[in-house]
């Protein structure tokens, strides 16, 4: 784990990116994670799985940002998918008492297959 948050992008298939961080979500650097989805914004079919497995910890500020992230790429396009989120980080979301604004999959396979089902049955 880092310190700091570094970002890491690779493509799944057409219109599937992962976006992989790793290190201390805090508001702090989140513009890379920006800067990487925002690149997807007008592509069809787009979904970014954004691989949580290398962030540890999350402070209010780095919730703060992915749940307003996650309304802005929505309207921009871009449908986000999250997983491999630490049990710690699941926790935040199920402190909220609501539905997660995302699906959230257990791994980063797991992610991309369903998003490559959804892009082919044009959901």
């Amino acid at each position: 784990m880092r310190p700091e948050l570094a970002v890491s992008k690779l493509v799944a298939a057409k219109g599937i990116a992962v976006v992989y961080l790793d290190g201390y979500l805090n508001g702090h650097g989140t513009w890379m994670v920006d800067a990487a989805i925002h690149q997807l914004a007008g592509q069809e079919s787009t979904t970014a799985v954004l691989d949580l497995a290398g962030v540890y910890p999350v402070s209010c500020h780095g919730v703060r940002w992915l749940l307003e992230s996650i309304q802005s790429w929505r309207q921009q396009g871009v449908r986000l998918v999250l997983c491999a989120m630490r049990p710690s980080c699941r926790a935040i979301f199920d402190l909220l008492g609501e539905p997660p604004p995302v699906e959230i999959f257990r791994d980063r396979e797991t992610a991309v297959a369903r998003a490559k089902h959804r892009s082919s049955a044009g959901a």
